[in-house]
């Protein structure tokens, strides 16, 4: 079995618990010998007002994450995705990907 995990996250210097499940989930589907994709994006990206105006804009749709997460899924063809956090960069973009 092949999984895509895709996660968004947190600034560095403040951590979450979702940053940390999602960590602990590829470890432990890895353990399990499940074949992982992963796709990852982080608010450090974000840094000057110019970002932040952009990042508002594409949170809604993100042409880059929809992009890639489809040339992803393309190549890779997992059996499943779990999307943790899409939250800022990733965007609800990418629960349009079809393949």
């Amino acid at each position: 079995m092949k999984v895509l995990l895709a996660h968004n996250f947190y600034q560095s210097s403040s951590p979450s618990g979702e940053d940390a499940v999602y960590r602990n989930e590829v470890e432990l589907l890895r353990s399990r010998e499940v074949a992982v994709v992963s796709y990852e994006r982080h608010n450090d990206e974000i840094s000057g007002a110019l970002d932040r105006i952009k990042t508002t804009v594409d949170s809604v749709w993100s042409k880059k994450t929809y992009a890639e997460v489809s040339a992803l899924i393309k190549k890779e063809k997992p059996d499943i995705a779990h999307f943790h956090n899409i939250w800022y960069l990733i965007s609800p973009s990418v629960g349009l990907v079809i393949y």
